[in-house]
């Protein structure tokens, strides 16, 4: 997989360590730490909510939600790293119970110098909800021999309708 480092192209393959979903987190960099917090698996929406949007005849439900995808990326396969930062595209795609996109989000991921690992958060504020059940936001890196983006992970959560 082809990435661009300062002016120059290098190969590289790069993976996803782990990824979550939460409500808010802090990335340290020069340390190398995280700090996540109310790690996200399940949201839970009133019965209501899905009626009303029902009765309005929309296809889905947009939910006012500050959220946080972070995802630990990690350099695979490299004996030399040396000092230029490496650059490469992602896309994040929110994939409904019946498989279908209901947003993508494109992000850049950099490598500072010789690091091999890369924390990244995505602040989000919102998002479509179109039933109950299975969700997950695909995590995909370009691939540029290919021209097209490969999905390397996913993040999964569930999305509960609460009748009460």
């Amino acid at each position: 997989m082809k990435t661009t480092a300062g002016n120059k192209t290098k190969q590289s393959s790069i993976r996803v360590m782990w990824g979550l979903l939460c409500s808010m987190s802090s990335i340290d960099q020069e340390r190398n730490n995280i700090s996540l917090t109310n790690v996200i698996t399940q949201i839970n929406i009133p019965d209501a909510e899905f009626v009303k949007a029902e009765a309005g005849g929309h296809k889905g439900l947009m939910l006012q939600s500050n959220h946080e995808l972070v995802i630990m990326f990690r350099r695979m396969g490299v004996q030399s790293l040396g000092t230029d930062d490496l650059n490469t595209d992602i896309k994040i795609s929110l994939v409904d119970p019946i498989g279908g996109i209901v947003g993508e989000i494109l992000n850049t991921v950099t490598f500072l110098g010789s690091s091999r690992n890369h924390g990244h958060r995505i602040n989000m504020s919102n998002f479509t909800v179109t039933t109950e059940g299975d969700y997950e936001y695909r995590v995909s890196i370009f691939n540029q021999e290919l021209n097209e983006f490969e999905q390397l992970y996913f993040i999964p959560f569930t999305v509960e309708r609460i009748k009460k």
